[in-house]
């Protein structure tokens, strides 16, 4: 069991939190808010702003192992909003339908090793990533599919074949392809 006093937020040098601590010395703290699901504490933002953009590291140390996940926020638009608004002017309509459970369980032997990207690239928690991690640690194509279930059963966001393709497209190991031939083929 990981301790969450263990587990810290970065972006650059400045530590922003240490377990359920906010740091009040760093620019913007006042924005900055700590969730917490059971094992991990998740960075939240609100109010994102241009000094926002950037790397955030979580480290979280276990006994004498350090582990650093990392997630980036590159866009001055709200990612989901942009990509809502980009998949309900998409001419193809199939592209707006939940995939297929057959296609998602053909999907990972068409990526390489790129779980925890595509994990944050469709929206997963940090915390449900490393679950996913620590349950299938040696099996990538397990950890692929369980990635895919959970976004399947998504409530925030519907899981159409157009947001899955632009998560493919961004982490660009393969697979967008894939879809491409089933979908538009």
């Amino acid at each position: 069991m990981i301790s969450k006093k263990a587990q810290s937020w970065r972006k650059g040098e400045a530590v922003l939190t240490q377990g359920c601590e906010i740091n009040n010395r760093t620019r913007g703290h006042e924005r900055l808010g700590i969730t917490n699901d059971q094992r991990f504490y998740n960075l939240k933002i609100c109010n994102i702003t241009e000094y926002d953009f950037g790397i955030y590291l979580c480290e979280t140390q276990q006994g004498n192992s350090v582990t650093t996940e990392g997630t980036k926020i590159n866009s001055f638009r709200n990612k989901l909003q942009e990509e809502q608004f980009e998949a309900q002017n998409i001419a193809d309509v199939r592209l707006q339908e939940i995939p297929h459970d057959d296609v998602l369980e053909g999907l990972p032997e068409n990526l390489g090793n790129c779980a925890v990207q595509l994990g944050i690239e469709l929206g997963i928690t940090v915390s449900s990533i490393k679950e996913t991690m620590v349950r299938y640690h040696k099996d990538m194509y397990k950890q692929m599919s369980d990635i895919l279930r959970k976004w399947k059963s998504s409530i925030q966001v519907k899981p159409t074949i157009y947001r899955l393709m632009l998560a493919l497209e961004r982490v660009d190991t393969g697979g967008l392809d894939y879809l491409k031939e089933i979908y538009l083929g």
